[in-house]
């Protein structure tokens, strides 16, 4: 129990100091997944589209948030509309990573639980989401 108290507490120094160059945005706590954190880096990349990169830890498994759900999903929220990044990758420990790019700037970013990863529009219970960026 505690080595793996332990590697979660290395994982989030890591995680800090590999976003650390750029500020990374953390992710609100959440009613529906309360032990769920990560961050989100977002940057621009030269030829006008943006890089995102989340990574998330303790997340709960998909399928107590919606028992439809198979995924979680990461949506961007711009000016024009909300849009599926992809879906994360998880590991058996439930720590969470996707790195996607978005031709719109990024206002916010949320997580989801849905039954298809390639959900065009996105379950209205955000399991996790930043404040605006």
């Amino acid at each position: 129990m505690k080595s793996i108290y332990v590697r979660n507490i290395v994982f989030v120094m890591l995680i800090g100091a590999i976003c650390s160059c750029s500020g990374p945005i953390v992710f609100k706590p959440s009613d529906i997944a309360p032990a769920a954190t990560g961050t989100v880096k977002v940057k621009d990349i030269k030829n006008g589209n943006y890089s995102v990169e989340v990574k998330v830890i303790h997340m709960a498994p998909v399928e107590k948030i919606n028992k439809k759900a198979q995924y979680y999903v990461v949506w961007v929220e711009t000016k024009e509309g909300s849009f599926n990044i992809g879906k994360l990758i998880m590991d058996k420990e439930l720590n969470g990573y996707l790195f996607a790019q978005s031709t719109y700037k990024p206002r916010k970013v949320f997580i989801t639980a849905e039954k298809d990863e390639k959900a065009v529009n996105a379950d209205r219970k955000e399991v996790l989401i930043t404040k605006k960026m």
